[in-house]
């Protein structure tokens, strides 16, 4: 068994000016035009080579839906794949298309990957995004286990005048497939493998492979800084906490200050506030936030993104045993605030609280907190749509929109209303830390304010972190959320557009 998980090998993906026809390719992804368009001279030809195959099959079939021709010596690739674009090319659609057919791929021997498709350059780019989505393997366990086949490279057919310009794209998402393979295999992976210190020995292994600055600060650091909030999560488990922090100084001089905070409860009981029994084996993936915030971390250092980053992951496991935090205990933030328990099954804010608290230490010019917090952010939005948004910087969240509009991995702006702290009030402490149904999502919200810096984002990404069926691009487990989002963010933040 693994005792640290490792960012994977950059999947090689090249630019290319071989006519596709000529692409010695396991496999060979065509992309026809929509229903009704002409097509281009590339995939005339390619379809003259085919014997007319891929347009009879393009006409007849379905968008969207692969069909495997046979290429029986006719061209270069062991094997064609076609699919036909829908009438939309935006990038939702050009995503969810690429890993369809990246799916489609992995039940062959299929190590090297072809691409060529008549559409502009962002439809291109988010149509190998797709693709790289769809061939990650999964975490499979079992003895004999059926492995799903490694794709090594991928070789995307492009116009000559814009060879230089894809290859520099190209190399962007390479790094971010990297990235967030690593990040859903931590989510997707048994909880009794990913256990605090592994996640934190992960993170810490991945951040100095990147030349990124790296602390793993144990419970004795935490109680000496009085992070009574985290360590109560802690308490009722045998595997200790650990909060890492992640650093990369891109030596620019007045880069912006980006402060990454992930929730990373590496397995949620409820604490002595049991979960229903059908509930429990999802909550392996509720330190997806932390997943998401790290996965980002190192893609953000790897691509050189100048902003001083600094990512924190709370990394806690909530446990029931006879030393478990108690409902109607008292406990204190580092901050000395008092927090009245109500549920310990509201265990994420706690750990983000003091998670919180230290970020501010290194003024930030911007803070984004993202944690699977609440199933109110899932009865607003539906599982798999987009992450809940609340902010105290409007401008902050527009940035963060923006990015989401941007990558497929949506947010969506969501109020905090005074009258919540209402909610929230306490007779023996400055405040609960829920136990309230209606508006969760927006009371964890306002609790989370009280610790934040200025200009902060909160992301709930209970919606989006794992998903239990398919959804556009995203196939049924861990989705990798935030790691295109928060890379993005970090560029537009350089530029000074977030």
């Amino acid at each position: 068994m693994p005792t640290r998980f490792t960012v994977p090998e950059l999947l090689a993906l090249h630019a290319t000016e071989q006519v596709a026809a000529a692409l010695e390719v396991d496999v060979l992804l065509v992309i026809a035009p929509p229903q009704g368009e002409v097509w281009p001279a590339s995939l005339q030809a390619l379809d003259e080579a085919l014997d007319g195959d891929l347009r009879a099959l393009a006409e007849g079939g379905s968008a969207s839906t692969p069909h495997l021709v046979a290429s029986r010596g006719r061209v270069a690739a062991r094997r064609v794949m076609l699919a036909r674009a829908a009438e939309t090319l935006d990038g939702d659609a050009m995503r969810t298309l690429g890993a369809r057919l990246g799916r489609a791929v992995t039940g062959y021997e299929a190590g090297t990957l072809g691409l060529v498709a008549a559409v502009d350059e962002d439809a291109l780019l988010a149509l190998v995004e797709g693709v790289t989505l769809g061939v990650v393997p999964t975490v499979n366990l079992a003895r004999d286990g059926v492995r799903r086949t490694d794709v090594e490279s991928i070789h995307v057919a492009v116009e000559e005048a814009r060879t230089a310009q894809v290859q520099e794209a190209l190399r962007r998402l390479a790094v971010l497939a990297s990235a967030r393979a690593w990040t859903r295999s931590l989510v997707d992976a048994p909880p009794n493998l990913v256990t605090p210190i592994v996640l934190a020995e992960s993170a810490a292994a991945a951040g100095r492979d990147v030349g990124m600055t790296v602390h793993v600060h144990d419970e004795s650091w935490m109680e000496e800084r009085g992070m009574g909030a985290l360590l109560g999560v802690a308490q009722g488990s045998s595997n200790p906490p650990r909060l890492v922090v992640l650093e990369h100084d891109p030596g620019v001089e007045g880069a912006p200050t980006l402060a990454l905070v992930g929730k990373g409860v590496t397995f949620d009981s409820g604490g002595l506030s049991l979960k229903e029994r059908t509930a429990m084996p999802a909550m392996k993936g509720d330190m997806a936030g932390a997943a998401g915030v790290l996965g980002a971390a190192i893609a953000i250092a790897q691509l050189g993104v100048p902003v001083r980053l600094v990512a924190i992951a709370a990394c806690v496991e909530n446990m029931p045993d006879g030393a478990a935090y108690r409902p109607a205990d008292v406990i204190h933030a580092c901050d000395g605030t008092a927090i009245e328990i109500v549920s310990t099954d509201a265990e994420g804010r706690l750990a983000l609280a003091d998670a919180l608290l230290h970020a501010a230490t290194f003024e930030p010019d911007v803070t984004v907190d993202v944690a699977t917090l609440t199933g109110g952010a899932i009865t607003a939005l539906g599982k798999g749509f987009a992450a809940a948004g609340f902010t105290n910087d409007e401008t902050a969240l527009d940035g963060m929109v923006r990015a989401g509009l941007e990558t497929g991995e949506r947010v969506w702006p969501m109020p905090i209303y005074e009258g919540y702290l209402d909610q929230i009030s306490s007779r023996v402490a400055d405040l609960k830390n829920g136990g309230v149904r209606d508006g969760s999502a927006g009371i964890a919200a306002v609790f989370l304010r009280r610790f934040a810096p200025a200009h902060w984002v909160h992301l709930d990404i209970a919606t989006v972190g794992f998903v239990e069926e398919e959804r556009g691009a995203w196939a049924p487990g861990a989705t990798g959320f935030g790691v295109g989002l928060l890379t993005r963010f970090a560029e537009a933040l350089a530029t000074r557009r977030a």
